[in-house]
């Protein structure tokens, strides 16, 4: 079988592309039971302005396998080859295409910890899924949160109607940028970045919950706020942050609620997020609610 590797921004590139790439993603699912690429890596496929790169394994007439890149300060990529055509060494061939980018693997699976192995790939990064479900699902999610004094719960919808969309989306970026200072992917947003999210094809803006300090007469200050999503039948922690000047006062656990019980009423299979492993600390609070783990995401090395 002769093999061609082509450089390609698929958003970019004729429509037959894209549908080869989705039904290669779609079969790898099947086979895999985990996703291959995460949601920006989705996105990147169509939407030009996320200057994702993509390195196609190809024969004449058909894609075999996919590599793709998501520039930035820290970029990363994910890859994925067809069911039918694994065993062949195309994962290592597009592997040492993009080298030395760090490499996502979803689900850490025995294939994609081979690869790593075999390229003497390290784990940069862990990330956990946890899922809220049954019992507990019904016990946490259900109970109406408790506020502290001073403190009241409004959604995006409202809040751009007593304050203004210039004046909340000003704050809610300051706040995420604090809480996430440290992270690659959702600290340092820009405006752009934000209504990107926004903009997303399942955001809901009643489900942008924020916790507004009340005491503050006339001015929209924004203590934390929860994101969720929505996606029939699945709910998801989407992003949780709390800013600076209120942490230590308890205010976290009143934040996870108020998504959690929002989310709980549109009637959930159960409830999902996502969570940096070594942040033991927001582990622990989630496995406290009853979240188990139910996968794990690496980041990998990718030596040349």
């Amino acid at each position: 079988m002769e093999l061609q590797i082509t450089q390609i921004a698929l958003a970019q590139a004729s429509e037959s592309y894209r549908v080869q790439v989705l039904e290669l993603l779609a079969r790898a699912h099947e086979t895999d039971g985990v996703e291959a690429f995460s949601e920006q890596f989705v996105l990147g496929l169509t939407d030009a302005a996320l200057n994702h790169q993509h390195y196609l394994a190809m024969t004449q007439h058909q894609i075999l396998g996919l590599a793709a890149v998501a520039p930035g300060l820290e970029p990363t990529a994910e890859l994925v080859v067809h069911p039918h055509f694994r065993s062949q060494h195309i994962a290592s061939q597009l592997a040492a295409t993009i080298a030395p980018i760090p490499l996502w693997a979803h689900g850490d699976l025995p294939a994609a910890q081979a690869l790593a192995k075999a390229r003497g790939g390290t784990a940069l990064r862990k990330l956990l899924v946890m899922q809220l479900k049954g019992a507990s699902l019904s016990t946490v999610a259900s109970a109406i949160p408790e506020l502290p004094a001073g403190f009241a719960v409004v959604d995006l919808p409202c809040a751009l109607d007593k304050w203004g969309r210039e004046v909340v989306l000003a704050e809610l970026l300051k706040v995420n940028n604090e809480a996430f200072d440290w992270h690659p992917e959702q600290g340092n947003w820009s405006l752009e970045r934000l209504e990107r999210g926004l903009n997303l094809p399942w955001f809901d803006p009643a489900g942008l919950l924020f916790l507004v300090d009340t005491r503050a007469a006339g001015v929209f200050r924004l203590a934390g706020f929860h994101w969720t999503k929505w996606q029939p039948p699945v709910g998801e922690v989407y992003v949780v942050g709390l800013a600076d000047a209120y942490r230590g006062q308890g205010l976290g656990r009143a934040i996870v609620n108020i998504g959690l019980h929002y989310l709980f009423k549109k009637q959930p299979e159960y409830i999902e997020l996502y969570v940096e492993a070594d942040n033991t600390a927001a582990v622990e609070v989630y496995k406290r609610l009853g979240f188990v783990v139910s996968q794990t995401h690496v980041l990998y090395s990718n030596p040349r």
